[in-house]
């Protein structure tokens, strides 16, 4: 593929994306029979047509794209759906996995999926976001509540919402296009129960939660740079930019950029490393277009 062509390819994407994100995208059924009836127009024009089946690929990739926003903001919708047929004030007992934890300043933010209720009634949303503040460290839901763990808590649930910094995204929005729009609250952290975990070494073995293998390649980079990045002036919050991690960062300096409606500086969104990641795929491929 020339370099055009990727460029078109990922600019596609963005375009359906973008129309996901402003509403202007159909809905999600209607971009599953579009993508299936332009995958047939592909291959059949694909021998005779060449340039009407890359016109109808390009299509295809907007169509992608706005389904695979608008899936998630689907799925957060019918959350927000559910969360209107729970009772407000009352305790739900629940059970879900945490798929991911993530530490900053003030504490941490749990996301749990594959949510289920212990008594009978209505069903809950299937994910929820849980925040831990820092007066919750060293409690029984901080030590449980690691990635891979299947939990059973006690908690109030309300709808994803915030105060919005100048400058920054607006939180309900930020968390629709990851699929979620109803947060939870601990009733009581001691309530917190482990009944399964995904990574086990043994029946009665389990792997220790505290030192998880790095997947990605932030995690790795961060495990290998962050000690030492933290440890130098300056280094939490080069982490902070560079790599998202705000766990490091000082509170008062935390605090600081709180107050003056900074905090958005030190946020990485999908839209931060899209254009990074962009312009460094350009540059590389116009690089080695040049050489060949």
């Amino acid at each position: 593929m020339s370099d055009r062509g990727l460029g078109a390819s990922v600019a596609a994407f963005g375009i359906g994306m973008l129309l996901a994100e402003t509403g202007w995208a159909p809905p999600v059924g209607l971009l599953v029979a579009g993508l299936v009836c332009l995958c047939v127009s592909i291959v059949w024009q694909a021998r005779t047509r060449p340039r009407t089946a890359r016109a109808l690929g390009w299509g295809l990739l907007v169509l992608a794209g706005a389904l695979r926003l608008g899936l998630r903001f689907e799925a957060a919708q019918v959350d927000l759906v559910r969360l209107e047929q729970l009772d407000p004030q009352a305790v739900q007992r629940l059970e879900a996995r945490v798929l991911e934890r993530r530490a900053f300043a003030w504490g941490s933010e749990v996301r749990l999926d594959r949510v289920r209720a212990l008594a009978p009634g209505p069903a809950p949303p299937r994910r929820l976001l849980l925040s831990l503040d820092a007066q919750q460290a060293g409690t029984r839901a901080d030590r449980l509540l690691v990635p891979g763990a299947q939990v059973r808590f006690g908690a109030r649930l309300d709808p994803i919402a915030g105060a919005r910094n100048p400058g920054s995204d607006d939180r309900e929005r930020a968390w629709a296009r990851r699929g979620l729009a109803v947060q939870a609250r601990l009733v009581d952290p001691a309530w917190v129960v482990v009944v399964g975990r995904e990574t086990t070494t043994s029946p009665t073995h389990p792997t220790p939660p505290t030192s998880p293998t790095p997947r990605t390649l932030r995690a790795r980079w961060l495990a290998s740079l962050g000690p030492a990045l933290a440890a130098r002036p300056g280094g939490a919050l080069a982490l902070a930019l560079v790599l998202g991690e705000r766990a490091p960062v000082d509170p008062v300096l935390a605090a600081g950029l709180h107050a003056l409606g900074l905090s958005h500086l030190v946020a990485i969104s999908g839209l931060h490393v899209g254009l990074v990641g962009g312009a460094a795929g350009f540059l590389t491929l116009r690089l080695l277009g040049r050489r060949s």
